[in-house]
C-alpha cells in the first residue's frame, strides 16, 4: 500500500488515511478486461468490486463500500457509519452510475435523520439533467423523504422536479444552489405543525430571482 498518501481532498484523506491498501486480480483476453477482485482499504473506509470493460467501451462494474463519519456531502453532514453498494454500466461515452447508501444518521438542517437510505444516479436525462437522487429516513417528527433530478452548472447545482416532505413541510418545485446558497427558486410550500411551526397550517409560493450580476 501507499505510505504518506494525500489526495488534497479532506474527506478522502480521512477515509483512506496515510497508508491505503489496494489489491486486485484482473485479466485481458484480447476482447474484455475482467477484474475478478479489487479491494481498497483505508483507515475509515473500504470498498470492493468486480467488473468488466470490453474493447467497444461497454462497462459493467459492481461494488460495495463502507465508511465511518463524519463525512460532508455538499452542505450536509453524515455522522456515524454508512454502507452501501453501487454500479457502473453503459459505455465509456454514455455511462450510468448508481449508488445506494444507508446512513446511521444524516444531519439535514432543522430535521436530522436517523436510519437514512439514499439513492443517487448519474445518467443523462430529460432537459439535460445529470441524474437524480432520493433520500428517506426517520426524524423526531416522523418519516421524511425527498427526491429530485439534478444538473451540474458552473459553481453549483440545479434541482428540478423537487418533492420533499419532512418536519411538517412539503416542498415542490425547482431551486438553484450556487456556492452552497440558493440563487434562484420556484417552490410551492405547505407547512403543518412540526419543525417549522408549532400549530396551524400555511401555504406559500416562494420565488427567488437570480438578478444580473448576482
Amino acid at each position: 500500500g501507499a505510505t504518506g498518501f494525500q489526495s488534497g481532498i479532506a474527506d478522502d484523506d480521512r477515509l483512506l488515511g496515510a497508508q491505503p491498501r489496494l489489491k486486485g486480480k484482473a485479466s485481458y483476453d484480447g476482447h474484455v478486461i475482467q477484474v475478478a477482485e479489487a479491494q481498497l482499504q483505508g483507515s475509515a473506509g473500504n470498498a470492493s468490486g468486480t467488473g468488466t470493460l470490453d474493447n467497444a467501451g461497454v462497462v459493467n462494474v459492481k461494488f460495495d463500500w463502507s465508511a465511518k463519519g463524519p463525512l460532508e456531502i455538499g452542505p450536509l453532514e453524515m455522522s456515524g457509519a454508512a454502507k452501501g453498494s453501487g454500479g457502473l454500466t453503459g459505455t465509456l461515452a454514455n455511462p450510468r452510475a448508481d449508488l445506494i447508501a444507508d446512513f446511521d444518521s444524516f444531519d439535514l438542517p432543522y430535521v436530522p435523520l436517523t436510519n437514512a437510505h439514499a439513492t443517487l444516479t448519474f445518467v443523462k436525462g430529460p432537459e439535460d439533467t445529470n441524474g437524480a437522487f432520493t433520500l428517506a429516513g426517520t426524524s423526531r417528527y416522523g418519516p421524511a423523504r425527498g427526491a429530485s433530478s439534478f444538473k451540474f452548472v458552473p459553481n453549483g447545482l440545479q434541482l428540478t422536479a423537487l418533492d420533499a416532505v419532512a418536519g411538517g413541510a412539503h416542498v415542490q418545485g425547482a431551486v438553484a444552489l450556487l456556492g452552497g446558497e440558493p440563487s434562484s427558486a420556484d417552490l410551492n410550500v405547505t407547512l403543518a405543525p412540526g419543525a417549522f411551526m408549532s400549530r396551524g397550517a400555511a401555504t406559500a409560493h416562494l420565488t427567488i430571482a437570480d438578478a444580473p450580476g448576482g
